[in-house]
């Protein structure tokens, strides 16, 4: 028999909305052709977030979201693809909620900042045309639980925090506007949120490499004031005296965040927890932390 012995028992209580499942649209399929559907219900999952991950930003078109084929991006070979319909009448069928997550790569023009971070050019119409079509139940009508606005922008989005801040902030509040808008926005969608991505300092989004000449902190901070026209203080740095470049990469987001319609729009912010516990306790926590250091104050 195995015994647990719990270090500490806490009084928050766990419930069914701290879980849920991804379906990749790529992967998976529903009835006949496949077993996501047997296995959800298996499992007990009651809320679904569509159409993935990185497959969001690279073949999920809002324009034609019921497409069944899109080109594998490596091979350009034909691939299976979840219509959307297919999936929204599913989860409206069995009871489940959904998260949409909507791709943000390709909204961006070619014009750059001092900085080289370009400007964001949202296809307004596809964007406001989709999410009006899902609220008025064209692809069918579960109860929605959240827009997403895109996948690991510094991955499979590739783009810098700036660039993320700056599409994320515009296509929030156009969602924003058209759930507010719609004649079910204080019943069927008045708990439908609005959530954007913590920022990250991997991959596309990476500074620290940009800043390593300068020799002190205190020369980087003045720096990055002066490059992105912020106010940061030593505050932003960790307990080594080193800057907390996670932290940086959400005050960038936060930034850009720079009308109340905007900043009204959001309801949460999303983190992707690897937790390589017990090796690395921190693991579990961090992202957290770095979300309560920025976002809420």
């Amino acid at each position: 028999m195995n015994i647990l012995n719990p270090k500490y028992i806490s009084n928050k209580e766990v419930n069914s909305a701290l879980f849920g499942g991804n379906i990749l649209a790529t992967r998976d399929q529903l009835g006949e052709d496949g077993t996501y559907d047997e296995v959800a219900t298996d499992l007990g999952i009651e809320s679904i977030r569509y159409p993935g991950g990185s497959l969001t930003e690279h073949y999920f078109d809002l324009a034609n979201p019921d497409n069944d084929l899109v080109k594998d991006i490596n091979s350009g070979k034909p691939i299976d693809f979840l219509p959307y319909s297919e999936f929204m009448s599913y989860a409206e069928d069995t009871g489940k909620s959904v998260t949409i997550v909507l791709p943000t790569q390709k909204y961006f023009s070619h014009q750059v900042d001092g900085n080289g971070d370009r400007y964001a050019q949202i296809d307004e119409d596809t964007l406001r045309g989709f999410v009006q079509d899902t609220l008025d139940g064209i692809y069918g009508s579960p109860s929605i639980r959240a827009f997403e606005i895109g996948n690991e922008y510094w991955g499979s989005g590739q783009m810098s925090s700036v660039e993320y801040g700056r599409v994320s902030s515009r296509m929030a509040e156009i969602v924003n506007d058209e759930i507010s808008h719609h004649s079910a926005a204080d019943s069927a969608f008045s708990e439908t949120e609005i959530v954007v991505q913590m920022g990250e300092n991997y991959n596309f989004a990476n500074m620290n490499k940009d800043y390593a000449h300068y020799d002190s902190a205190d020369e980087k901070i003045a720096a990055l004031n002066k490059d992105y026209d912020l106010d940061l203080d030593r505050s932003i740095l960790t307990p080594g005296g080193k800057i907390s470049w996670p932290q940086l990469a959400n005050k960038l987001i936060i930034n850009e965040f720079d009308t109340e319609s905007e900043q009204n729009a959001i309801d949460g912010v999303v983190a992707h927890i690897y937790s390589t516990a017990p090796n690395n306790l921190n693991s579990r926590y961090f992202d957290l932390n770095t979300i309560n250091k920025t976002w809420t104050e």
